[in-house]
């Protein structure tokens, strides 16, 4: 999955069967019929909620600009301004490379 996915061409991944039923005879699920995850269903989810997963901390310059790499999709910033917690949200966008974003912080 890390492969593909870090193929230019590869926007996402789809996967069709996602729960088992009693009496199938292939093990394409990802999960059993009772919703316990299976081990490919552990592994699909340790890779989304870690892997595939974009947490970053980091510290702006004096300018206030920050440098980040992730994933397409909206993201909530949690900064400290003059010793004030602020939040913010931005998003990255699949058509565009190198964006540079500001983002209000309330």
């Amino acid at each position: 999955m890390v492969m593909y996915f870090s193929h230019p061409n590869v926007e996402g991944f789809w996967h069709w069967t996602f729960a088992d039923y009693p009496g199938r005879e292939r093990d394409y699920p990802l999960f059993n019929y009772d919703g316990t995850p299976k081990i490919n269903g552990k592994i699909w989810i340790d890779l989304i909620e870690g892997f595939f997963n974009t947490s970053l901390v980091g510290e702006s310059d004096e300018s206030g600009k920050l440098n980040i790499t992730g994933y397409y999709g909206t993201y909530e910033v949690l900064a400290k301004v003059n010793g004030k917690k602020r939040r913010g949200t931005f998003e990255i966008k699949q058509d565009a490379s190198n964006q540079t974003l500001k983002v209000k912080l309330n």
